[in-house]
């Protein structure tokens, strides 16, 4: 029941963002309380920043719910578990340190051996969308390019990494949803399979990104772009493309609009991430609230950055904040800020009538469908 009552507050909320805002939320938190336990909704911007950054607040523990569904179901995750001991999301402290600096090193030795390769890839891409693009807001205007820079990422690691991603990414779901769809669990599961093995068996590309990363963290990174990055990428880029195709502009002002936005206000605005978990393991006020050890917090990332609005230019909540700021937060920001370098050029003189805008599935990232 605690569960349920959890699910409808959340997705209420949710329901009340648009693309690209959310307005903030009349309460800083909402604290659901009853015999099954405990849930504090945070919609604060101060509050989420001071969650983020007291590592009392443990990540919530998805490890044990995937464990507990692949019991359940006979599913087997063991590729999954293995995937989530490697990934800074789920760790803290001096482990959720030593994981992110590993991230990073692999995106900063990708970044220098593929130069400009993400503005030359979102160049052709919208180049060859025309004139008048045809075709559904997300399938066809943004999942294309994001799938075309990161299957080039995965080509760069191993000789056959371009197969091995398609394998990959032809799931439709990020990670962070899995728990909640058992079948969809283990098709990923399986998927992850195929790729360990394939990846194992492969051939590394010479002078490959990974550098001093071994061939089994290396795999693990790969992964994380496409089970965490891929589907809040697209989420973000398809919300501010929504917003550009429902609310027609002139030439002149789409053109400044275009100019004035950078990829970091287009996250801050777009927030695909809708929520993310932490558990207390000590006594804490936030924002007045006391919360209690086993106490469960929903950090509502896109009505936080509502909240924020007045403070500084930058992502904001989108990527988290302090040192649980997303270690993909580069990648994603680099993406973002090639694609916005081609609509630039291109989409100020575009037919927008062939368009068509798809639904929003609002979950733990805004994805569209």
């Amino acid at each position: 029941m605690h569960t349920l009552r959890v699910h409808a507050a959340v997705m209420r909320r949710l329901r009340e963002r648009s693309h690209v805002s959310a307005k903030p939320a009349a309460a800083p938190i909402e604290t659901l309380r009853d015999a099954d336990g405990c849930t504090h909704i945070v919609c604060d911007g101060a509050a989420c920043a001071a969650v983020f950054d007291d590592d009392s607040f443990v990540p919530s523990d998805i490890a044990s719910a995937v464990s507990s569904v692949g019991q359940s179901f006979g599913i087997d995750v063991t590729a999954l578990q293995a995937f989530l001991r490697h990934t800074p999301l789920l760790a803290s402290g001096a482990d959720h340190k030593a994981k992110r600096s590993r991230f990073m090193q692999h995106h900063h030795q990708m970044r220098r051996r593929h130069a400009g390769f993400m503005l030359a890839a979102a160049e052709r891409h919208v180049a060859a969308l025309g004139p008048a693009p045809t075709g559904a807001v997300s399938d066809a205007l943004v999942a294309p390019y994001v799938d075309a820079v990161l299957r080039q990422i995965f080509a760069g690691e191993r000789v056959d990494g371009g197969p091995l991603y398609d394998g990959l990414a032809c799931h439709p779901s990020s990670m962070l949803e899995l728990i909640h769809h058992p079948r969809l669990l283990g098709k990923t599961c399986r998927g992850l399979d195929e790729f360990s093995s394939g990846f194992d068996r492969s051939t590394a590309t010479e002078g490959t990104a990974s550098g001093d990363i071994d061939d089994a963290a290396a795999t693990q990174v790969l992964l994380a772009y496409v089970l965490m990055g891929r589907g809040p990428l697209i989420g973000a880029l398809s919300a501010f493309m929504h917003d550009l195709l429902l609310t027609p502009r002139p030439a002149a002002q789409l053109a400044g609009l275009l100019d004035d936005m950078s990829a970091s206000r287009l996250f801050q605005l777009t927030a695909p991430v809708n929520f993310t978990g932490r558990t207390a393991t000590a006594e804490r006020h936030i924002a007045g609230v006391l919360m209690r050890p086993g106490d469960r917090l929903l950090l509502m990332l896109p009505f936080a950055n509502a909240d924020m609005q007045s403070a500084p230019s930058g992502a904001g909540m989108a990527f988290g904040n302090g040192p649980h700021t997303c270690a993909g937060a580069a990648l994603s920001l680099e993406m973002a800020g090639a694609y916005l370098v081609a609509l630039r050029r291109h989409a100020t003189g575009w037919d927008w009538s062939g368009i068509e805008p798809q639904a929003v599935v609002p979950g733990v990232f805004q994805h569209y469908s």
